[in-house]
């Protein structure tokens, strides 16, 4: 496999894997639908991530990883992540080109389970967990944080509890409220997170309930004066969330969304 820069005609240029002559399927599908705004670098970047695990694949199973994908076979490709750290790092020449390639080849690997594999999600965590688990991490700084104390936490909840003679809101804005915090303090998502959020991106997996962080195709026609975007390819993620806010999230959507977005 080699790879070639390759300028289109409405003026984007791309990296190209050529295969025996011929561009690789599968990733030019991920890079022209997935990565239309990134820069060249970045494209690069996955482009030679993907090079990279496609040979590691190829030589501990004789197969090429579009195979695996295409066939649905990602215990394998699960399987082999779990030794593909130690040969990386015989392959890059620093920590940072170490994890910034495993980065990518997380992007792609999701992006590829959630098009072809039949257990999504379940997928979604274990790869995510074993990317964070390969990289090479530095000692970590001793920082201190000021967080809300327990007793904190209560009162506020407290307060700004929907039958609360106490909570300072309009009756129509308490619910609203309330679950703007609910979703700050259980997930850590940022506000312009917060803004993007939909019905279809409550999740629920039997007893299980999820937030999906994820770039929506519909995001290029949103109408709201300040846009919202994701920070990176970083922040697709699941974030799980409580029964008490998913069940609180059902009652406002049924009640008072009548827009696009939960929150605006």
């Amino acid at each position: 496999m080699n790879i070639i820069k390759c300028n289109f005609s409405n003026n984007s240029t791309y990296p190209i894997i050529l295969e025996k002559g011929l561009p690789n399927y599968l990733f030019l599908r991920y890079t022209i639908l997935y990565q239309k705004n990134k820069s060249y670098r970045t494209k690069y970047i996955h482009c030679k991530s993907y090079t990279l695990f496609h040979n590691y694949i190829s030589q501990i199973f004789n197969q090429s990883i579009d195979q695996l994908i295409i066939e649905n076979k990602f215990n394998k490709i699960i399987h082999s992540l779990k030794f593909y750290s130690s040969w990386l790092s015989d392959k890059t020449n620093s920590k940072y080109n170490h994890n910034i390639y495993l980065d990518a080849l997380k992007n792609i690997l999701l992006w590829a389970s959630s098009i072809y594999s039949s257990s999504y999600m379940k997928d979604f965590e274990i790869i995510n967990g074993l990317i964070k688990h390969q990289k090479i991490y530095s000692l970590p700084k001793k920082n201190t944080y000021n967080t809300i104390s327990k007793k904190q936490l209560e009162s506020i909840l407290k307060l700004i509890d929907i039958n609360s003679i106490s909570n300072p809101f309009i009756e129509s804005n308490r619910l609203r409220n309330l679950l703007i915090f609910l979703f700050f303090i259980e997930t850590g998502i940022r506000k312009s997170e917060l803004l993007k959020i939909k019905i279809k991106d409550i999740k629920r997996d039997e007893n299980q309930f999820y937030l999906h962080i994820m770039k929506d195709k519909d995001d290029n026609e949103e109408t709201r004066k300040n846009k919202q975007t994701l920070k990176n390819d970083n922040s697709y993620r699941f974030i799980s969330i409580s029964l008490k806010t998913y069940l609180l999230y059902l009652v406002f959507y049924k009640k008072y969304i009548s827009f696009n977005y939960s929150f605006y």
